[in-house]
């Protein structure tokens, strides 16, 4: 189906999330016929402007036109028919074709496609470009497509940005949310910047990746390079953690963790970081061989705080006493105060959770501490305390394994700092000197050496 050819505008869009803002005045416009790429870092704001131009959260304050109504005048949750959007990891049922996923999505099936497939015979890839083929079936004026090519190789690539381009040249439009900047480059009609919820800036086709790259995350104040805090001579020492050969995707890495070290694990958690989360943690049982000790056991001395905190840290039935005793422990939680004890755990904001969960795992680190995106959504108070917390268990002779996506928690936490890009690593430094700059481009793969200057060996 044709889509109708209109000018979409996003005009001063704000959205709140526990109080907190997520986009603050995000204003851009969008031609008929444009394929246009949308990075940030995580946490800039993509997944939730998805969301409103989807119809699926309203935004505070703000205008979007040429789709229709008003976001702000829609039931919560109405869905705006006329965006369709990919996840980067579309949901499917068991037992169903792929004529039943096309009905599920666009409400009809097309006649010139095999439909009886079964959609467990499709890998991954073949899944993304079957939603975005689904999608356009539906009819929609906008695709929002994010992280589609995550598990693409480089003929699937071309495949995908193929049909997308179908789909633009007969006016529709594409907004596509990636990490790998030079794909963008290559196939969009220019790339949109978006830095703390807001509009940081505009790339016409053919532009500089490293430009892109620093306005994704910034030029740090100073051009000063970090020093790295002292590390303990390893040659006698053992790891308390090896990874050897694991599979993240079609890709392996490999590293280990020492005691009386942070190591940071540097990357996008849509380029290696969340499936090396769910390896480590046991979720995934295929790589449970490549891990020693396994962490996931009660035995191996190490604890977890994880990245979603109330799925995963916490349990939302309980009050926040009965989170932090789940092991066992007597004692109530020492930097929370004690009226909010019989509180339900919902109650609590972001940091506060956080606070909870580091009170509750770091006793229990025996030999070291895995911790993910440690830092996210957190104010200044709270990510101070988180940071001191995490050092003091390195200084008691502990190691601490952080994954993060924010370089800046990397150079002022990490005694090694390795970079994750594409599913593998791309860069390991032991002790790491470098600046910002350079750890963001390794985060968006635009380089995969470090060179004697940055590492200062």
């Amino acid at each position: 189906m044709k889509p109708s050819n209109a000018t979409i505008g996003i005009e001063n869009l704000w959205s709140q999330y526990d109080g907190e803002p997520i986009l603050c005045g995000l204003s851009l416009t969008l031609e008929p016929g444009g394929l246009y790429g949308l990075v940030g870092e995580n946490g800039s704001g993509k997944t939730t402007f998805g969301r409103v131009l989807q119809g699926l959260l309203r935004p505070n304050k703000g205008t979007i036109w040429g789709l229709g109504r008003s976001p702000r005048k829609k039931l919560h949750g109405s869905v705006n028919r006329q965006v369709q959007g990919v996840p980067q990891h579309p949901k499917t049922f068991p037992g169903l074709s792929v004529g039943d996923y096309y009905r599920l999505v666009s409400g009809k099936v097309p006649k010139d496609k095999e439909t009886h497939t079964p959609l467990s015979s499709l890998s991954m890839s073949g899944l993304n470009l079957l939603g975005i083929r689904a999608a356009i079936h539906a009819g929609p004026k906008l695709l929002f497509l994010d992280e589609t090519t995550a598990p693409m190789g480089p003929e699937e690539v071309k495949l995908h940005y193929a049909t997308v381009r179908n789909f633009t040249d007969q006016g529709g439009i594409a907004l596509v949310v990636s990490h790998r900047l030079q794909e963008l480059i290559d196939f969009s009609d220019g790339i949109f910047v978006i830095r703390h919820g807001s509009l940081a800036g505009f790339f016409p086709p053919g532009s500089n990746a490293v430009n892109i790259s620093h306005s994704m995350f910034g030029k740090s104040n100073s051009d000063a390079v970090l020093s790295p805090r002292a590390v303990k001579n390893r040659i006698h020492q053992e790891p308390i953690l090896r990874v050897s050969n694991l599979s993240l995707g079609t890709k392996k890495v490999s590293f280990d963790l020492f005691p009386g070290e942070i190591h940071c694990i540097l990357g996008m958690k849509e380029q290696g970081l969340e499936l090396l989360e769910d390896s480590l943690a046991g979720l995934d049982t295929n790589g449970r061989d490549h891990i020693h000790p396994p962490l996931w056991k009660k035995n191996s001395g190490f604890s977890y705080v994880p990245r979603d905190r109330y799925g995963r840290g916490l349990f939302p039935g309980l009050s926040v006493r009965e989170n932090f005793q789940v092991h066992g422990t007597p004692k109530n939680p020492p930097s929370l105060p004690s009226h909010w004890l019989h509180q339900p755990i919902q109650n609590l904001s972001g940091g506060m959770a956080q606070r909870l969960i580091l009170d509750r795992e770091i006793p229990r680190a025996e030999h070291g501490l895995l911790v993910c995106e440690p830092g996210i959504g957190l104010d200044q108070t709270h990510r101070a305390y988180l940071h001191q917390a995490l050092i003091d268990l390195r200084n008691e002779g502990k190691g601490v394994l952080v994954l993060t996506s924010d370089p800046d928690e990397a150079l002022s936490l990490g005694d090694r700092i390795s970079v994750v890009h594409d599913n593998e690593i791309v860069a390991q430094s032991q002790p790491f000197e470098g600046s910002r700059e350079f750890l963001s481009d390794l985060m968006v793969g635009l380089s995969n050496t470090l060179s004697s200057s940055e590492t200062g060996t």
